[in-house]
């Protein structure tokens, strides 16, 4: 089999959720390093670039899968790759809004990390606006 039979023969789904993984947890720490330290990527293996960049970019896909999980009460046990894979686009929409802004502006990271942590905080606000108006409950236990 060629490598083009196998790539038609992979289940759509499966790649999509594979792409989105790639560039929800890869491609953000690499393009962090890119902007703020590039000359760490000349000093690094290829799976070492990888390692680290997967690094960065796992606090906020932990942090906004938990929002996923706790903001999401119809949730069955067995689709947490579901709720895992919202987090990862949570995160999406976080983090390259910002890298955006930061290597248009240049900015500082500490900015990085301010303006971050300020979405991060309004996709809180807004994720509790929606459940009430949906007429989701969130458990204060």
């Amino acid at each position: 089999m060629s490598l083009l039979s196998n790539i038609l023969n992979v289940n759509i789904r499966v790649l999509v959720a594979s792409l989105i993984l790639i560039i929800g947890t890869i491609a953000p720490g690499f393009l962090i390093v890119y902007i703020f330290k590039p000359e760490i990527l000349y000093n690094l293996t290829d799976m070492k670039i990888i390692f680290f960049s997967s690094s960065l970019s796992l606090p906020y896909i932990m942090f906004n899968t938990v929002l996923a999980f706790g903001f999401n009460r119809n949730i069955n046990q067995n689709d947490t790759k579901g709720e895992l894979i919202s987090g990862v686009i949570l995160s999406i929409f976080v983090i390259y809004p910002v890298l955006f802004i930061s290597y248009i502006f240049h900015i500082k990271i500490i900015w990085f990390i301010i303006i971050t942590i300020l979405l991060e905080i309004v996709l809180i606000i807004r994720l509790g606006l929606l459940g009430k108006k949906n007429g989701v409950e969130v458990n204060e236990s």
